[in-house]
């Protein structure tokens, strides 16, 4: 709601609001969880008089990982996503294996939106594969589109929805590499 209203959050606003997403999921994914709908209406601010709290809601569609669980998705449907498409990482479409990487291809997402009151990739109409064919062309970098975001955030939000899951950051790091961004 606070995202429609203001329309975009400050470079700091949206360090601070994904530096605790991030630790949240990075809690999770020490646990063997995977949120796989990380998006700003499952992420709630709440307010109090002196400061605010960040919440990450509903591991409704989680999917546990690691040693006894099979890793293979049967617990979901063969051939059908679960989760918000405009936020799914390109491995969660192509049904390659996934790790906590995709909820940090999500956070990544979700602060671009955060900055420039747009989604990265654009879909086109045509169903579902639109969403997974929108992967095929690199986002704009958002200095682009905001020439007042930090180049170090611009850099770590680049990386977070990297293509490849293995350049991506863990929850924990890019935590940390928001903290930095935050302090400089």
């Amino acid at each position: 709601d606070e995202l429609h209203r203001l329309g975009k959050f400050s470079a700091a606003r949206t360090a601070q609001v994904a530096t605790s997403v991030c630790d949240v999921l990075a809690e999770a994914h020490g646990a063997g969880i995977v949120h796989r709908d990380i998006k700003p209406s499952n992420v709630f601010l709440h307010r109090s008089k002196t400061e605010e709290q960040v919440k990450v809601i509903d591991f409704g569609i989680a999917k546990l990982t690691g040693e006894g669980v099979e890793s293979d998705m049967s617990a979901t449907i063969t051939g059908t996503w679960v989760g918000s498409p405009a936020y799914m990482a390109p491995e969660r479409f192509t049904g390659d294996p996934y790790d906590g990487r995709a909820d940090v291809f999500a956070v990544g997402v979700m602060m671009y939106e955060m900055l420039t009151a747009q989604l990265p990739y654009q879909s086109t109409p045509g169903g579902q594969w639109s969403f997974a064919s929108m992967h095929a062309k690199a986002p704009a970098t958002l200095s682009t589109i905001e020439p007042a975001v930090p180049p170090a955030l611009d850099a770590a939000i680049m990386r977070a929805m990297s293509r490849e899951p293995e350049n991506r950051p863990s929850a924990a790091e890019l935590a940390t590499e928001l903290r930095t961004t935050l302090s400089d």
